[in-house]
C-alpha cells in the first residue's frame, strides 16, 4: 500500500478540456474489488458513485483499478483515464475523461471491445533525463521531454492478469534506476491522453498495471496504490 501526496499533475490530450498543468489529483491502483465510498476524503468526490474517490476492498475480489484523477484547482475535475477489470478475462473498462453515460470512472462499462486501438505506455523522468520516446514526440507533447519508456502494452479486450502479468511489448522496469516523475499515455482509437505527476513510488516495477498476479509489482505482493497526487 502506497498512500502519499505528490505534486504537479500535468495533462495533455487530443480532447480540448483535458489540457492543463500543475493540478492536484489522486491515483487508484489495485487488483481487488472496490466500492464507491470516498476512503481518503478526496474533495468533491461522491460516496455513492464510482468516481474519483473510491474505497479499495482489499484483499477481496479481483476486479482491478488503474485510474488517475484530478480534483485540485479550477476547471476540469474527475477521471483523467481509467483501465479497470483486468484480472478475470471479462471485457475490460477503458476510458479517457469522465464517463458521460455511466459511472464517472468507467467502472462496469465493459467497453474495451468498442475500441480497435488500445495502447498504454508508462514512462518515468530519469535523473538525468534521456531523449523522449519518438512516438510520443510525434504528438508534440511538450511535457514529455526527457521521459523514458518503461512499459508498452496493447490492451486486450478481455485481459486476465490473475495468474500472469500483462504481455508487455516493452518492459524496461528492471533497468530503471533513479527517477523524479511518472507518466501514463493511453490511446483509444482517435483519442489519446498523457498525464504526468511527481513520483508516488521509487520502484518502477509498481507503476505498471496493478494486476492480481504476483508477477506484477514487486514480486511479493500485489500493487495497491490509493493516494493523493497534487
Amino acid at each position: 500500500l502506497i498512500q502519499q501526496v505528490v505534486a504537479n499533475v500535468n495533462v495533455a490530450s487530443s480532447i480540448d478540456m483535458l489540457n492543463f498543468s500543475g493540478r492536484a489529483g489522486n491515483v487508484e491502483f489495485w487488483p481487488y474489488n472496490y466500492s464507491p465510498g470516498n476512503a481518503i476524503g478526496i474533495p468533491g468526490a461522491s460516496g455513492g458513485t464510482f468516481d474519483y474517490g473510491d474505497t479499495c476492498d482489499s484483499p477481496n475480489g479481483s476486479f482491478g483499478s488503474m485510474q488517475v484523477h484530478v480534483h485540485g484547482g479550477t476547471g476540469y475535475t474527475g477521471t483523467v483515464f481509467a483501465f479497470n477489470r483486468f484480472n478475470d478475462g471479462a471485457v475490460a473498462d477503458l476510458g479517457i475523461g469522465n464517463n458521460p453515460n455511466g459511472q464517472p470512472d468507467w467502472s462496469i462499462a465493459s467497453n474495451a471491445n468498442a475500441f480497435t486501438v488500445r495502447n498504454l505506455k508508462v514512462f518515468v523522468l530519469p535523473t538525468p533525463p534521456p531523449q523522449v520516446d519518438p512516438y510520443i514526440a510525434d504528438k508534440n507533447i511538450q511535457d514529455a521531454d526527457g521521459f523514458q519508456l518503461v512499459y508498452a502494452l496493447d490492451i486486450p479486450t478481455n485481459p486476465n492478469y490473475r495468474a500472469a502479468k500483462p504481455d508487455y511489448s516493452v518492459d524496461n522496469s528492471q533497468s530503471v534506476s533513479s527517477f523524479s516523475r511518472i507518466a501514463y499515455y493511453l490511446e483509444l482509437d482517435n483519442y489519446w491522453i498523457w498525464v504526468s505527476m511527481d513520483k508516488f513510488t521509487n520502484d518502477a516495477r509498481q507503476i505498471g498495471v496493478p494486476c492480481l498476479s504476483l508477477q506484477c509489482g514487486n514480486g511479493f505482493s500485489p500493487t495497491l496504490i490509493q493516494q493523493v497526487v497534487a
